[in-house]
């Protein structure tokens, strides 16, 4: 059960939404997730009232600062940026404050508040890309504003080379480079399905595979992308027939998590180019 506050009002308002704007800043669009009594919304508040709101209400924008979670490493830390090796089954970001199982809250708890006040309006803040709750590995975190935005213009030009270890279902032989459409699909977009070269909806992902060895009908396999598109490493391996051991959307077989991981990115920053690299975490 989400926590709830009781505040008193000390001004007249036109409504609650007239109220809520004012006082904790929050627009129409965003007072809309929270589900609030239509009548407290619309009709006007006297001074003096007691009022009862969410938590994750008041404190809407701000991030969390207990961490939740398993063990966070950090690998590497610039004037610019840090890379963090992020845990399997721990968000990159919250969604709302009472969430305490992500990465930016580690950040929030552990290091000084100015980690925070890059892109300060979401709850990502500073990161430069996100991973899937189920994906471990290498996640890069902005500490200026400068290289944010710089990611947000043109990402390409920054990352050079993304890779990532996967192991999966089946006997993969050979290397070989893989394109595929594909578009959202279910609930909310949930996941991911082919679709064709001209669905306005639909991506372009390309891929390198590079396996690396088998056995008991599995392969551990390299995976070289370029874009960044949602489930690109999980769709194309599950549409060539090989999906990720413990995937829990394109898989039937249950493992103790996804066995994917981001390895490594390349990237170039300020005529500096960076070889940023994870440890690789499965035992094969």
């Amino acid at each position: 059960m989400h926590s709830k506050i009781k505040l008193c009002t000390f001004s007249e308002y036109s409504s609650g939404k007239d109220f809520l704007e004012q006082v904790f800043h929050i627009s129409k669009s965003q007072i809309k997730k929270y589900k609030l009594n239509k009548s407290f919304l619309n009709e006007g508040l006297a001074s003096g009232i007691e009022i009862e709101l969410p938590l994750n209400l008041i404190n809407h924008g701000l991030i969390n600062p207990l961490y939740r979670g398993p063990k966070v490493d950090e690998l590497l830390r610039t004037s610019s940026f840090i890379c963090f090796n992020k845990p399997a089954k721990i968000h990159s970001h919250p969604l709302s404050y009472d969430e305490q199982d992500n990465l930016v809250s580690f950040i929030r708890q552990k290091y000084p508040s100015s980690f925070l006040t890059i892109n300060r309006e979401k709850y990502d803040r500073g990161l430069l890309y996100r991973l899937d709750y189920e994906t471990s590995g290498l996640i890069i975190y902005a500490l200026n504003e400068e290289l944010y935005h710089a990611a947000r213009v043109d990402i390409k030009s920054l990352i050079h080379e993304k890779k990532y270890l996967a192991i999966v279902e089946g006997e993969l032989k050979n290397k070989q480079d893989v394109r595929h459409y594909i578009r959202p699909y279910g609930v909310k977009g949930a996941k991911m399905e082919e679709c064709g070269a001209d669905d306005p909806k639909g991506f372009e992902i390309n891929a390198r595979l590079n396996p690396l060895k088998s056995k008991n009908n599995q392969t551990m396999v390299e995976i070289i992308i370029k874009e960044g598109v949602r489930h690109q490493v999980r769709k194309h391996l599950e549409l060539l027939g090989h999906p990720i051991i413990g995937d829990p959307l394109y898989s039937n077989i249950k493992e103790t998590r996804m066995m994917l991981h981001c390895l490594s990115y390349t990237l170039l920053w300020q005529n500096t180019m960076y070889e940023l690299s994870a440890q690789n975490p499965f035992k094969f």
